[in-house]
């Protein structure tokens, strides 16, 4: 897998009318009323289709009416010399992604997040996904953009509540890497930061880019609990993996991995929710556990946190430990995530 090439710009990126013409664009139907001037931008692409961001967008039906309506609209669309550019979120992302890795048997695909968590995190890294059965990301494929195209003035005008969605995923890649940039973090430096943290994220994802050998499974911090919240109770993904983290981050405490000076140590650091969420039932959280990607003959490989000493200081790492779904359970009842 080559990693894609990081394009940071300031305003809208410019394409010849050649390109234009050669270019299926998916993009997010609000950024018309969002985003000063986008209307006008993309008014002069031949093939660009408004969908509609969410969830649902990331259905078997919804990819078999899309492909039916390209094929209707756009014949000359050809593989030879067509490419595919997403403009949004995380769910328009992962649509125009599977689409672009199965449309004609493969289109070259170019990305535009719209989002400080798709910015961040979902961009990156070449998975695609659709769900099944209001389970998340259950049909996909690995099919890396060849291009980025991170434009701050298109995430600058996002509102607050969506930079605050981004922080889970952003403190995540942060506990991972470690790294220099991570000490000064905080929630208002995000553009600051957008290279290290895309940077940290890549780190992983080029020493497993397939996921055969398990190394990147470390990207998959806090998201075991964080899926689970986030189809049943609704949360953003970024509110949903800071759950995750925490979860993981107590347990992993209890379980003698992580000293007490680190864990509260990243207590503090993934600071206060917005909102909490009140318990789930025994009988919903195996419902969605059971479909968990993550779950092998030995049980489910579990992202934990553990302290290693270097010297004077103390530096955190993950690793994985296969837990049944009892244990799991068990433990999310003890911290009062179920109703007893």
């Amino acid at each position: 897998m080559k990693r894609s090439e990081q394009i940071f710009l300031r305003k809208l990126p410019r394409f010849s009318a050649k390109d234009r013409k050669a270019t299926l664009v998916i993009f997010d139907h609000i950024l018309t009323k969002w985003v000063p001037g986008f209307s006008t931008w993309i008014s002069r692409f031949p093939n660009a289709y408004p969908v509609k961001a969410g969830e649902s967008l990331k259905s078997l039906r919804s990819y078999s009416d899309f492909c039916e309506r390209v094929s209707r609209t756009a014949p000359d669309i050809r593989r030879s010399n067509g490419r595919v550019l997403g403009i949004g979120g995380g769910s328009v992302g992962d649509f125009s992604g599977f689409f672009a890795s199965t449309y004609l048997r493969g289109l070259p695909l170019e990305l535009l997040p719209t989002t400080w968590l798709s910015a961040i995190d979902s961009a990156h890294g070449g998975k695609t996904a659709l769900n099944l059965l209001n389970h998340k990301n259950q049909i996909g494929t690995f099919y890396p953009a060849r291009k980025i195209y991170l434009v701050r003035g298109m995430l600058e005008v996002q509102g607050k509540s969506l930079e605050e969605q981004a922080w889970g995923e952003l403190a995540k890649i942060a506990i991972l890497d470690g790294g220099k940039w991570t000490y000064s973090l905080n929630r208002a430096s995000l553009w600051s930061v957008l290279p290290q943290a895309i940077e940290a994220k890549w780190k992983w994802v080029l020493q497993d880019p397939l996921e055969t050998k398990g190394i990147r499974h470390a990207l998959n911090l806090g998201h075991t609990w964080g899926h689970v919240l986030e189809a049943a109770k609704g949360l953003s993904h970024g509110e949903a993996v800071l759950r995750g983290i925490r979860f993981a981050l107590q347990w992993s405490f209890e379980k003698n991995y992580l000293s007490e000076r680190d864990r509260n140590h990243l207590i503090q650091f993934l600071g206060s929710s917005r909102s909490e969420t009140g318990p789930l039932s025994r009988k919903q959280a195996t419902a969605h556990l059971l479909r968990d990607k993550k779950i092998d003959p030995k049980g489910l490989r579990f992202v934990f946190l553990k302290s290693k000493s270097s010297g004077s200081k103390n530096k955190i790492k993950p690793f994985f430990e296969s837990v049944t779904l009892p244990q799991l359970l068990k433990e999310l009842e003890r911290q009062g995530w179920l109703k007893v």
